[in-house]
């Protein structure tokens, strides 16, 4: 092989791949600081074949994902039994925990994403991104809400498997 001749000039245009404009990996961080870890894996994964990406990057932002929620629940079960004496609302500690939890998670997304990021940013322009208000609105509210309730059923199921009461005061 030439070093010096062109290699993307056999790969088929996304656009006639019949799955619409990806979006940018950047531009996911928000959905990441406001919806959390469900939000952003459910945008990273639907723009894994809008990138064109590989099944097993695919499969890999799955796993990504199921971490992420993992370590979003037993970071608050492991608040609640260390039961630190601070002054700030319980609530307030396990939205700051689903925010944290949710920005590791896109970095890890947004790494497993960058080739394929990489390889659609060299053969089009920038404008050929589609905008992520919509979707990532309906992220956040829909996944967020989503994410909440599936959080909250962990929670309320590893603190029962640990013995403790679900409806006890935190931090009493």
């Amino acid at each position: 092989m030439d070093l010096l001749t062109p290699t993307l000039q056999e790969q088929t245009p996304l656009q006639t791949r019949g799955v619409g404009l990806p979006w940018l990996p950047d531009n996911q961080l928000y959905v990441a600081f406001f919806g959390g870890v469900i939000p952003v894996a459910i945008i990273a994964i639907l723009n894994g074949p809008r990138l064109g990406m590989r099944a097993d990057r695919q499969q890999m932002m799955i796993a990504v994902s199921v971490v992420g929620f993992v370590s979003t629940v037993a970071l608050m079960v492991l608040f609640v039994v260390v039961q630190p004496d601070i002054s700030i609302h319980p609530r307030t500690v396990g939205r700051r925990i689903q925010q944290l939890c949710g920005l590791l998670t896109w970095l890890a997304l947004a790494k497993l994403q960058a080739p394929a990021e990489r390889r659609y940013d060299v053969r089009v322009d920038e404008e050929q991104y589609a905008s992520l208000w919509g979707p990532g609105l309906a992220a956040v509210f829909g996944g967020g809400l989503l994410g909440g309730l599936m959080t909250l059923g962990s929670f309320r199921a590893a603190l029962f498997v640990l013995g403790i009461d679900p409806e006890a005061p935190i931090g009493e």
